[in-house]
């Protein structure tokens, strides 16, 4: 005897198979950036950054040790905080601004609302290492472009979604050098 093609069946194995993939969606994301990290930490020689890298970020409190691409587009978000092009790289005279990640993607910004004034920043680059401390940590609508500005201080602004999981806001955390 035939069996007969259950289309019920055949529709609840497809949403099962795809609600899987949908579920495991952020473990890959997760995957692709500690992949990216890893590399750059492999191929990373003494003071120079490694590939593509042009800082990297430790921020003690939070458990933050990341390498920095240069741009904030998705491609390069998906692998590592990115800098804004716009501003002075980490150790620079002025403002120097960079975005990431606070879910998927490794996440490396998720825990950034954690941060007190006082607590440091380090960065280092092909040039400087430099040191700073948190000044403020605030919430600012995404259309506040200005965060990432020029200013006369030596500083570092970190940028991230607000509150996790959405794009509603930006928390903004500014340290100013120290060292």
């Amino acid at each position: 005897m035939r069996r007969r093609f259950n289309f019920r069946i055949a529709s609840g194995i497809a949403l099962i198979v795809a609600g899987a993939l949908l579920a495991s969606f952020p473990y890959f994301t997760d995957v692709r950036y500690t992949v990216a990290q890893s590399s750059m930490a492999a191929s990373a020689t003494g003071q120079t950054m490694p590939g593509k890298a042009v800082a990297r970020l430790i921020v003690p409190a939070i458990a933050l040790d990341a390498f920095v691409m240069e741009g904030t587009t998705a491609e390069v978000l998906n692998q590592a905080p990115g800098h804004y092009p716009a501003t002075p790289l980490p150790g620079e005279q002025g403002n120097s601004a960079i975005a990431g990640h606070r879910t998927m993607y490794g996440h490396p910004f998720r825990r950034l609302d954690e941060l007190k004034a006082g607590e440091e920043i380090v960065t280092y680059t092909n040039a400087t290492r430099a040191r700073y401390k948190v000044v403020s940590v605030t919430v600012v609508a995404p259309t506040s472009v200005g965060v990432a500005g020029p200013t006369a201080d030596d500083r570092i602004t970190l940028t991230t979604c607000n509150p996790v999981g959405s794009a509603a806001q930006r928390l903004v955390v500014v340290g100013k050098r120290v060292e």
